[in-house]
């Protein structure tokens, strides 16, 4: 009797440890975004800069979510009573990347994106 094990290894670059670089507060209010990831944000030197998001439950009524922005020339803002949008915010990390969409007309987020990687600095504490 013969046996005969065969596989097949495919190849391609691992990066074990990889690291993005640092996404800080990035935004553009002409386009109605901002994104950043938690630690990178908080490990500024910068103590104006800061982003993130937070969920508002009060007895008797809907629950929002408000997300905003900051840094030392700009701030912008959204909130939604969207459940789906809600959901996400609920889900949030502490060392997350975030991805938020503003409708300048109105103040709503149109669109939270989270992004939860080991690639994404973690807050020095």
């Amino acid at each position: 009797m013969v046996v005969v094990a065969g596989f097949v290894v495919a190849s391609s670059t691992v990066y074990a440890g990889y690291r993005s670089e640092r996404v800080g507060l990035q935004y553009s209010v002409k386009e109605g975004w901002f994104m950043g990831s938690f630690g990178a944000v908080r490990n500024t030197p910068d103590y104006m800069t800061l982003i993130g998001c937070t969920l508002i439950s009060r007895s008797g009524s809907d629950p929002w979510a408000e997300c905003s922005m900051r840094d030392d020339e700009t701030r912008l803002i959204c909130a939604t009573f969207d459940p789906a949008l809600i959901d996400t915010v609920r889900g949030l990390g502490t060392d997350d990347m975030v991805y938020v969409s503003v409708d300048l007309d109105d103040g709503h987020c149109t669109e939270i994106t989270v992004s939860r990687s080991s690639v994404w600095e973690p807050k020095q504490l």
